[in-house]
């Protein structure tokens, strides 16, 4: 669910297969044919998901498990103390950090498959300056596989 630091839909993410990752040039590649908009765009990973995406990365095989995705989804609520967790909310988090951070409507949109209509209705002035830099400066502990709720792991990795 890393990948959601960078605006990516869930119904994107849950089709995406690693070979669509690319670490090397810190992109992710999202095929017109399984975006909302129908249009091919390169997502760019920023240091923030770069850092959290790298330990997780595979050969091959899907990004995400679809198998048992909603209730390990419950489980990280429920543990995270959160009453609800509405679909896309990574993403829209991601949209509204991104535009405070970066104040540029037409990257953020591009990123997420948006218009910049769309992207200054909805993430414009929602967080603070300071919290964005807060937020993109998160980076995983030394010691997070201990504090970390695994996901169920690839068969095909």
């Amino acid at each position: 669910m890393v990948v959601h630091g960078c605006g990516i839909r869930v119904s994107e993410l849950t089709r995406l297969g690693w070979s669509k990752v690319n670490l090397a040039e810190r992109t992710v590649t999202i095929e017109a044919r399984t975006t909302k908009t129908k249009t091919r765009r390169v997502v760019t990973l920023n240091d923030t998901a770069t850092a959290w995406l790298t330990p997780h990365v595979r050969k091959s095989g899907t990004v995400v498990q679809t198998v048992g995705l909603r209730e390990q989804l419950h489980k990280l609520r429920a543990a995270a103390g959160l009453k609800r967790w509405p679909i896309n909310v990574m993403r829209h988090s991601f949209g509204s950090y991104a535009l405070s951070e970066w104040q540029d409507v037409a990257r953020v949109s591009y990123q997420m498959g948006n218009s910049p209509q769309i992207c200054k209705r909805h993430y414009e002035q929602i967080v603070t300056k300071s919290a964005a830099t807060a937020f993109w400066a998160l980076r995983p502990d030394s010691d997070a596989a201990g504090k970390i709720v695994p996901m169920k792991a690839a068969a095909n990795v």
